[in-house]
C-alpha cells in the first residue's frame, strides 16, 4: 500500500492509471505479432472503429492480392460485404425491440 501512495505522490494519478491500463494491453495485443493481419501488406492502423482506407478496400473487396499467400487471401474474401451497409434500416421500433427482448 505504501508503495502505491509514493507512486502516486510522484506521478500523479491519472499518469498511474494511464500505465495501468496501457501496460495489460501491450502484453495482450503484443501477442498477435506474426498474424495474418498484422504483417505487410495488411498491418492495419484502425481507430476503434475500424475506418481507414485499406479497410474499406478489404470490405469492397477491393485490397490488391498480389504478394498475399492464399490463406490471406481466403481471408480477405470472407470479410468483403455480404450486403451494403445501408441495406437494412438501423432503427428498430418499440414493438421490434420489445420482441427481441422477449425472444
Amino acid at each position: 500500500m505504501w508503495h502505491v501512495m509514493q507512486m502516486t505522490l510522484l506521478l500523479g494519478e491519472a499518469m498511474i492509471r494511464d500505465r495501468l491500463l496501457t501496460e495489460p494491453n501491450r502484453a495482450h495485443f503484443g501477442q498477435s505479432g506474426n498474424a495474418n493481419l498484422c504483417q505487410p501488406p495488411l498491418e492495419i492502423l484502425m481507430d476503434f472503429e475500424g475506418s481507414c482506407a485499406k479497410a474499406d478496400m478489404i470490405l469492397q473487396g477491393e485490397f490488391p492480392e498480389e504478394g498475399l499467400t492464399p490463406a490471406t487471401k481466403w481471408i480477405l474474401g470472407q470479410m468483403k460485404y455480404v450486403a451494403h451497409p445501408d441495406s437494412c434500416p438501423w432503427e428498430l421500433t418499440v414493438e421490434e425491440y420489445e420482441g427481441k427482448i422477449k425472444s
